[in-house]
């Protein structure tokens, strides 16, 4: 559940070495040819990162600008530009892949304006940014790389160092974390770390962690110490080539590759519920002319694409192509302001998605390959509570599957994810009570609209402090600034449905067959809160071709895991495991049985 995620992790940061999950979304890399025209260039420093992002435009033989943007530090990353226009002194772009969108006033006089300075806007945050016109990009050099592994427990952080150079001369450091999926995140070198010296010194920005180390006689290796939040822990780097500088997030061997044995088309889709709305979405079914049974399949929370992508694995892509090698289509799609879908998501609530689900439904039973009468919502995690608030007031809905969803209200959700996830991470029962008491105040202060405060964050802490004073004893709990600004962000459309909003009512009107699907490792909608509460309404007989099963070991995404912690999807390799996976097609074919998709 992405947004619970970012919730649970960032707020209780103090908690464990984390770093904040970058707001910038890392697209594919897009191989766009090197054309000749304007370069504009600019540093968007987001506190986690500074990003370098270089502008290539021209200008089309009908005089519109096209191009890409270019994110220096994640790789050379690029994406299309959307948009491009320089007109009325104001320069203004947009970034529909990456949900990202700049507007600047240009300074200077007529001759000059070779300076944008405006605001660079992605996912409902804005930063100040300057763009100048250049003739290319400043170079950097890569001149040293640095690898090492740190231990924290029952968690370990694959780091890598980048020492660059700049044209001048100047010395600068990127650190990747890719245990946590982050490139690029900024860090200061000490003001005598060099590339030969023994001192090896440097500051994480978004964490304020300092690294103090001893380069050995020969130069290869680090030996040192990572200090973060009173704790002080052992980290060893070695000095690798080069061409050994890892550049890229783990390769995903899950994600299907063609030649495909089934149809698929891209379509786009308006709500008839929602005006000025679109929806992207592809329908993948098999070969024939059907009509299938269909699934649509729901993502969860946070902007998703029509794949899911969650760390690069594309778990939709992965059970739509599942689906159709097996005689079921599948309708995935955009969320709302997502790749090639419109809205603001940023205003809106479940019920909002939910309203663009029941528009696909309709979609769908225009289309000829598709069996009106067996259309099946399956969703994961917020997913997994929208398809049963649709199949509550729609009688048409053949069945429900709810992978990782939730039965109980939000706050429930939020408590209970974030102390098991702190508790996997090694948090003492101290801290968990500390987290606990903070997040319920924190709830309290949202319902009574005391969020909009300036205070709030002070209020929010002395009234917790005062909650745990033993004997006039005050606990010594500091809160750092990305948890406070994260607690100042509750207060938005999404979250307040969600805090409050009961999934059971739902549940308890819907009378179709439901399949619930939990991993006994899932941390964030875990089986032993969620599972009770669908017994308990399926006891009273609406159900009786709906099933629950617990997969051991698989964790909120359906992979193999450890311990089920958040901090390890990006690790593991396996997308979806193929246990669930089997599971659901024989259960839509079972419930679907009779309907011939090649008559």
């Amino acid at each position: 559940m992405g947004q619970l995620e970012r919730i649970g992790e960032e707020e209780m940061n103090y908690l464990r070495l984390s770093f904040l999950l970058l707001f910038w979304f890392v697209v594919p890399a897009i191989c766009l040819a090197q054309q000749k025209g304007e370069t504009w260039y600019g540093v968007l420093d987001v506190g986690v990162q500074k990003l370098r992002l270089e502008l290539k435009v021209q200008k089309n033989k009908q005089g519109v600008y096209q191009g890409a943007m270019y994110s220096l530090d994640q790789g050379n990353l690029s994406v299309p530009l959307s948009r491009f226009e320089i007109v009325d002194g104001r320069l203004e772009f947009e970034v529909k892949q990456a949900g990202a969108s700049f507007a600047g006033k240009l300074e200077g006089d007529q001759a000059e304006k070779q300076v944008a300075v405006g605001k660079f806007k992605q996912g409902g945050a804005a930063f100040d940014m300057t763009f100048k016109r250049v003739a290319n990009a400043p170079e950097m050099t890569l001149v040293q790389t640095w690898q090492g592994t740190l231990v924290a427990g029952p968690r370990k952080f694959d780091f890598q160092v980048r020492i660059l150079r700049d044209g001048e001369g100047k010395l600068s450091a990127k650190l990747d974390s890719f245990s946590e999926g982050l490139l690029g995140l900024a860090i200061t070198l000490g003001p005598q770390t060099t590339t030969d010296s023994q001192e090896f010194n440097f500051q994480v920005t978004a964490t304020k962690a300092d690294y103090e180390g001893k380069r050995s006689q020969d130069g290869k290796s680090v030996e040192g110490f990572w200090k973060q939040s009173g704790a002080e822990l052992p980290l060893d780097f070695k000095s690798v080539p080069l061409e050994e500088t890892r550049r890229k997030m783990p390769d995903r061997p899950q994600t299907p590759k063609g030649p495909f044995q089934y149809e698929s088309s891209d379509h786009v889709i308006k709500s008839t519920r929602s005006p000025g709305v679109e929806l992207g979405a592809t329908l993948t079914h098999p070969k024939g002319k059907g009509p299938f049974p269909t699934v649509i399949l729901i993502s969860g929370s946070g902007q998703q694409d029509r794949d899911e992508t969650i760390f690069g694995h594309k778990a939709f892509f992965v059970i739509a192509d599942h689906f159709a090698n097996n005689g079921i289509a599948t309708l995935r799609f955009d969320d709302r302001g997502k790749d090639k879908s419109t809205g603001d998501p940023a205003l809106c609530t479940s019920e909002d998605f939910a309203d663009d689900v029941e528009t696909l439904v309709d979609w769908l039973k225009e289309q000829s390959v598709v069996d009106p009468e067996q259309i099946i919502l399956v969703g994961h995690s917020e997913g997994g509570y929208i398809g049963p608030m649709i199949a509550a007031r729609r009688p048409d809905i053949a069945a429900v599957v709810m992978l990782g969803g939730t039965t109980v209200p939000g706050d429930q959700i939020v408590l209970d994810q974030s102390r098991r996830i702190a508790a996997v991470a090694g948090a003492s029962e101290t801290d968990l009570d500390f987290q606990e008491a903070l997040t319920k105040n924190a709830f309290a202060m949202l319902r009574k609209g005391e969020v909009e405060s300036p205070d709030f964050i002070e209020k929010l802490m002395a009234r917790t402090r005062e909650q745990l004073t033993v004997d006039g004893e005050e606990p010594e709990f500091e809160l750092p600034e990305s948890a406070a600004d994260s607690l100042s962000r509750l207060n938005i459309p999404w979250f307040r449905f969600f805090l409050d909003y009961d999934p059971a009512v739902a549940l308890r009107k819907m009378d179709c067959p439901v399949l619930a699907l939990f991993g006994d490792h899932d941390l964030q909608v875990h089986p032993d809160l969620n599972v009770p509460v669908l017994e308990a309404i399926w006891q009273e007989g609406k159900h009786p071709a709906s099933e629950m099963v617990r997969f051991p070991g698989l964790n909120h995404l359906f992979q193999e895991s450890e311990t089920g912690s958040p901090a390890e999807y990006v690790q593991i390799d396996e997308t979806f495991n193929l246990a669930p996976l089997n599971k659901m097609t024989e259960w839509i074919q079972q419930v679907t049985a009779g309907k011939d998709g090649n008559e």
